[in-house]
């Protein structure tokens, strides 16, 4: 049934809550997992030329940081004998790379954590995963994280 799983991971434990769901449905459906991540890029028009370079080494810091973190979790995956892999992707809109990713390459199921903020509070922080609920055709299966526990 759910034959590829997108996982948008921010490098958080909050993001990471999902897990112990999509296991699951993996080892049921012998799914393959991608484990997904976007860094967004340093807007450059905030900068001053002196602090441009400084930006980029930020930006390659960062890149090495989330390559860095998506191995490690993708070992924990492999070492369970699930089907896994890693995509690290630079953006600038998280949840448009998030849909446009999971459309290209034949997803079945996004499963991500979310705040389950409401109202004003959701607008002010931001609400990835509603964008990426209403921006997809793709089914999203959202967790909040005190959920997870059984």
């Amino acid at each position: 049934m759910f034959d590829k799983i997108l996982v948008p991971l921010d490098g958080s434990q909050m993001a990471e809550a999902v897990f112990p769901l999509v296991r699951k449905i993996a080892e049921q459906n012998d799914s393959h997992v991608v484990l997904f991540h976007v860094t967004t890029p340093l807007d450059a028009m905030y900068y001053g030329s002196e602090l441009m370079a400084a930006s980029v080494d930020m930006e390659h810091t960062m890149r090495v940081q989330a390559n860095t973190y998506l191995q490690h979790t993708l070992s924990s995956w492999v070492d369970r004998g699930l089907k896994a892999v890693a995509v690290l992707k630079d953006a600038a809109n998280v949840p448009s790379a998030i849909t446009s990713y999971a459309t290209a390459h034949g997803v079945d199921l996004i499963a991500m954590s979310t705040h389950g903020r409401s109202g004003l509070d959701n607008l002010l922080v931001g609400g990835i995963a509603v964008s990426v609920l209403h921006q997809t055709q793709v089914p999203v299966l959202m967790v909040h994280p005190d959920e997870t526990q059984p």
